[in-house]
């Protein structure tokens, strides 16, 4: 039985990026689409290696999000931001998060995650970048990052 993590993406940028960006992940085959963003090659025949790919362009073992609630958007003048929670088994999907700040180099992305441990995270992207991080485990601060 997997541990699950909540996550919180939240995306800030301009109102064209973002809507963009929503929509890729927004599929009429799920709110949250991983394989929509980043497509897992056919070529890919046991189980083990589409979990390994999926681990290192995804940051999940698996395409299937358990559930998925997208908040409502806010808009500024320009600027707009987008947030959707997602649960995922064990971790959270922070190499899609990764890619899509790639993709969309004038979005900065935040992901936030708590586990069914007491571990818990917050991380920023941008232009395919961790730029900050902060990890607890419950009892106090782990590690902090910055300028990754």
């Amino acid at each position: 039985m997997p541990n699950w993590c909540w996550s919180t993406i939240q995306i800030f940028g301009s109102k064209r990026d973002t809507r963009k960006l929503c929509e890729l992940l927004r599929t009429p085959a799920s709110e949250f689409d991983l394989n929509a963003a980043v497509p897992m090659p056919d070529d890919l025949i046991d189980e083990e290696a589409r979990g390994e790919w999926a681990y290192e362009h995804w940051g999940v073992r698996n395409s299937s999000v358990a559930d998925c609630r997208w908040l409502p958007r806010r808009r500024r003048g320009m600027f707009a931001a987008a947030a959707v929670e997602v649960l995922t088994r064990w971790r959270p999907p922070d190499e899609l998060v990764r890619e899509m700040t790639r993709r969309f180099p004038r979005l900065v992305i935040h992901l936030s995650y708590e586990e069914e441990t007491p571990t818990r995270g917050f991380e920023i992207y941008e232009r395919g970048r961790k730029i900050a991080a902060i990890y607890t485990d419950g009892r106090g601060v782990l590690r902090k990052d910055k300028g990754l």
